[in-house]
């Protein structure tokens, strides 16, 4: 009852008990502080009420972190238990318990005196599991103190049994401390939470149990358990409403269920969340690299986003978190894909951000190779090619860069000069710093510390940059002087390969199915070649039965492979199957959203499907991805053909 008073020898039991924690704990934590209250209750303060000590317990417990030390070495996070059955057949401490609240009535209230030995019990076990950390002499005292922990505990229950933080508590040793046993914790955390509903301890715990029964740790999510896995975060996100733990777990739920507005709402939550205390479950379910940190939860917020395809405000939160952190690879990553599918207008909310990233972190050419890209989106192709040079500067020998600037200068329509970039570099042999290794082994197989000497691997790209300016004569000759260039079986397939694609996309269909089908005879089971044939058939409308044969074996092969989910789509599209074609176009669309190829070939399944809003929605998403000037005039047709109906 609140207010009441404590016996003296309660009162004793339960001050000697603070005390004997307080003086063990001063190793763990803040000396000064704890020295002062170990002192004020050296002095007996012994106007304690039951609710003063209650509180105080809750607040030594939540400051201590006493859950996160169990069984552990060093600062290592406590192990998920493994989901074994238990042999032991002693009766389980939920039965008991659950037995003795039957026979607890209104009428036959736990005494004041029976009470307050519980709370020292509580006490008592929670100095018993702060002494589990086992020493490098001997390990065995740890397990003495997880039995005597139990017993305290098991005391305390059998004293008061409405004491919900002992079930708490019990539910967390049970689960934490061998013999592991899941059912028995959620057992114990529902009698706790039974008690006292608004139990903070109980409903952290039941959420956490039901996640690990929900396997939110990886696999097959279960869905009951899911969905009281989600009641119980949203419980503590009402007890807490800036408790980072729940909004993180209650987002990745709403993620994995496919809620995307919940998910969205429950990230901007904790984006919102004070820094958490205890972060190490989340790490253990969610991975060790997994950050519980509300700054966590920025990228995560930003994918959200542009699932959910809000990508102009994607591309806000990603590009502050980019320029904030320019080595976050994964907010570079999800960045770059918010802005291939953005339009102008979101693109150029990007472009400072970037610039600031880049001008922090100059040697990170993931950020240039997005800057330069967006600048050149946004018809900015000096501003880009200004950037890189100011960059090379810097770093002659980044092979990377010297590409990027060549891509640009094509891309302007300054091929010669992209070319004449690349080849001054043939023939010419590496410094000491940047020399080509091989290995011990095959003397064909070579591994290169730089590119940029490779004449192999320049001659290849020259061929690229003539085939893109649609100079097929001049591409066949550069993948030509490729392979006079190399004696790798493996290089020489790689060029071949090449060859095929100059020789189609330059008009010579018979030349580009001749060198497709030579590396069929030699390596039949190639997936490249085999998607490159059957789509370049398709294209030309031919043995269209064949096409989809040699596709379906591609995919089988590499069936998450979007090239070859898209050329399957387009097959079924000639062959006049239209629902097998947008099964395949949309599967390649969940892999690769950014491709403006898929968009064009859903729209014209669309637009066969009578369905022209669809269509119309499709090709302009396809427009605002394409590059080359070719598709983009192809796009704006079909779109003016449409609009004119």
């Amino acid at each position: 009852m609140p207010g009441c008073r404590l016996s003296g020898e309660a009162f004793e039991a339960i001050r000697a008990e603070i005390v004997s924690l307080i003086v063990f704990s001063v190793n763990y934590s803040r000396k000064s502080v704890w020295e002062k209250i170990v002192a004020g209750l050296r002095k007996g303060v012994k106007g304690f009420s039951m609710k003063s000590i209650k509180l105080s317990l809750i607040i030594f417990s939540t400051l201590i972190g006493w859950q996160t030390n169990f069984a552990q070495t060093g600062n290592e996070p406590p192990p998920i238990p493994a989901r074994t059955p238990l042999t032991n057949s002693a009766p389980k401490i939920s039965v008991a318990a659950a037995r003795n609240l039957e026979q607890i009535t209104g009428k036959t209230p736990v005494s004041r005196e029976r009470r307050e030995q519980a709370y020292a019990k509580l006490l008592e076990s929670q100095r018993h599991i702060w002494a589990m950390r086992p020493s490098r002499r001997s390990p065995s005292p740890a397990t003495n103190n997880v039995a005597l922990a139990r017993q305290a505990l098991q005391k305390a229950v059998e004293l008061n049994p409405l004491l919900a933080e002992a079930y708490t508590a019990l539910a967390e040793l049970t689960l934490l401390a061998p013999p592991y046993d899941l059912e028995e914790a959620v057992a114990l955390a529902c009698i706790a939470a039974k008690i006292e509903p608004g139990n903070f301890g109980a409903r952290r715990i039941l959420a956490r149990l039901y996640t690990i029964k929900s396997r939110g740790n990886g696999g097959t999510l279960d869905p009951v358990w899911a969905q009281k896995a989600i009641s119980e975060w949203k419980e503590v996100a009402r007890l807490d409403p800036r408790n980072a733990e729940a909004f993180a777990f209650l987002s990745d739920f709403y993620a994995r269920t496919k809620m995307p507005a919940e998910r969205i709402d429950a990230l901007r939550k904790w984006l919102a969340s004070a820094t958490p205390l205890d972060p190490y479950f989340y790490s253990r379910v969610m991975g060790e690299r997994a950050d519980l940190s509300p700054e966590g939860a920025t990228v995560k917020y930003g994918q959200a986003l542009l699932e959910s395809g809000e990508t102009r405000e994607a591309i806000e939160v990603l590009s502050r978190a980019v320029a904030d952190n320019s080595d976050n690879e994964e907010a570079v990553e999800q960045l770059r894909r918010g802005v291939e599918s953005a339009d102008a207008a979101a693109v150029a909310i990007a472009v400072p951000a970037l610039q600031q990233a880049v001008y922090a972190n100059p040697e990170n050419i993931s950020l240039v190779e997005i800057l330069t890209k967006l600048q050149m989106r946004t018809g900015k192709q000096s501003e880009a090619l200004e950037t890189v040079r100011s960059l090379r500067a810097r770093n002659k020998d980044n092979y990377s860069l010297l590409r990027l600037e060549a891509k640009i200068l094509a891309d302007s329509g300054k091929t010669d000069e992209a070319v004449a970039l690349v080849k001054s570099l043939i023939g010419k042999k590496a410094s000491a710093q940047t020399a080509p290794k091989t290995t011990g082994g095959d003397s064909n197989e070579i591994v290169l510390d730089s590119l940029m000497f490779d004449d192999f691997s320049n001659y290849l790209y020259i061929a690229n940059l003539y085939s893109q300016a649609r100079r097929g004569k001049e591409a066949v000759e550069a993948v030509n002087q490729a392979l006079a260039a190399t004696q790798n079986p493996e290089r020489k397939e790689i060029a071949r390969l090449t060859l095929a694609t100059v020789q189609q996309t330059n008009g010579d269909f018979r030349g580009a199915e001749e060198t497709l089908r030579g590396i069929l005879a030699n390596t039949p089971r190639n997936p490249i070649a085999l998607n490159n044939l059957g789509y370049f058939l398709t294209e030309r409308d031919e043995k269209l039965s064949e096409a989809l044969k040699l596709i379906e074996q591609a995919v089988e092969i590499d069936p998450a492979n979007p090239s070859y989910l898209d050329s399957l789509g387009w097959a079924y599209f000639k062959l006049g199957n239209l629902p097998e074609a947008e099964k395949h176009l949309k599967a390649a669309l969940q892999v690769d959203d950014s491709s403006s190829t898929i968009h064009e070939h859903l729209g014209d399944v669309y637009q066969k499907q009578g369905k022209p809003d669809a269509a119309k929605a499709a090709w302009r998403k396809a427009l605002t991805l394409a590059s080359e000037t070719e598709e983009i005039n192809r796009l704006k047709t079909k779109l003016e053909a449409k609009n004119s109906k």
